[in-house]
């Protein structure tokens, strides 16, 4: 073979061996590729924003003036609070973003662009019924919200023969069915709902 063969031969042979090590490098890459991709997420659904009670003591902080922030202000039996400048403003029955909304208006009369921070410091009103089949029904008080499986664990559980299946939530006028069973099963995760004061669980 003359040294022309052999050059072309040696050519075609680096060619192949560029070509092949092309193809598993790209083949290589493409698991990174399809790993780099997110998961399927699970929906969260927020628990509902709190709603201010009487009896809860609050931490309002306005920025960049220490005489007009409060580090305990308790919601009086009325639902009011009272501050400087501000005076008496209702408070309860509303969340504490609603709050913030409604005292940067009244503090617009004498600071040009008022932020105020409202911090629920103390939980002192909330509270839940439990009744039914549960192991210690009554009322329920907490100093933070409870979901309905940690208030089912606070009550102890279920009775024997309960109907786990067909526990209800009684909120004013709506009813909230809550399945132990598919939730414990992963079937139904968006069902441990956070209890908001006054709700009542029921476990026929």
């Amino acid at each position: 073979m003359n040294r022309t063969a052999l050059r072309s031969s040696a050519f075609f042979m680096c060619m192949t061996l560029a070509a092949s090590a092309s193809a598993q490098t790209s083949g290589s890459a493409r698991p990174a590729q399809g790993s780099a991709q997110p998961a399927a997420v699970t929906r969260n659904v927020e628990a509902p924003s709190y709603i201010i009670q009487p009896n809860d003591v609050l931490r309002i902080f306005v920025w960049k003036d220490e005489t007009l922030s409060q580090s305990r202000t308790l919601v009086r039996p009325d639902g009011r609070i009272s501050l400087p400048l501000v005076q008496d403003i209702p408070a309860a029955g509303q969340t504490p973003s609603q709050l913030k909304v409604k005292l940067e208006e009244k503090l617009k009369e004498w600071i040009d662009v008022p932020n105020v921070t409202v911090i629920v410091d103390t939980i002192q009103s909330y509270e839940i019924y439990l009744m039914g089949n549960v192991a210690n029904p009554g009322v329920v008080k907490s100093a933070t919200p409870l979901t309905i499986m940690q208030a089912l664990g606070t009550g102890g559980g279920f009775k024997d023969f309960a109907e786990k299946n067909n526990v209800t939530i009684i909120r004013g006028k709506d009813r909230l069915k809550f399945n132990f069973e598919d939730y414990i099963k992963g079937r139904a995760p968006n069902e441990n709902v956070t209890l908001i004061t006054g709700d009542v669980v029921w476990v026929p």
